[in-house]
């Protein structure tokens, strides 16, 4: 960007504190590039190594999802549908004790986290 001095304007780009404003991006660009550069020789050894196992990923994945039992099919219907664990237990005439326990192997089987996970899970399955 060129700068244009008037007759009547004094300042210049210099001293005014344009330069300043300038170096300090540099001076950040410049210390990203060398972090890159020292990071790079790295960065392509681990990309050939994986490239080495790329047969074995497959493995890795994760296994089939186990299916539910009828009775923590029921569970998670009431789970998607907002229920607590006692309101459960009454409408499925168990305990709360077994609605906890059903509730962690559900979560465990669709491979989530939480309960509100679970609607999400039955609804995409």
């Amino acid at each position: 960007m060129a700068v244009v001095l008037r007759a009547d304007e004094t300042r210049h780009p210099l001293t005014d504190g344009s330069w300043e404003s300038v170096q300090r991006p540099l001076a950040r660009l410049r210390m990203a590039i060398e972090v890159a550069e020292d990071e790079l020789p790295r960065l392509r050894r681990a990309y050939a190594q994986l490239s080495k196992r790329s047969t074995t990923l497959p493995a890795l994945e994760p296994a089939a999802p186990r299916r539910l039992t009828g009775q923590e099919s029921r569970v998670a219907i009431l789970l998607a549908g907002g229920h607590q664990d006692k309101e459960i237990a009454r409408l499925l005439h168990v305990s709360v004790n077994t609605v906890k326990t059903q509730v962690k192997s559900i979560l465990r089987k669709l491979n989530v986290r939480s309960r509100w996970e679970v609607g999400r899970s039955l609804g995409a399955g």
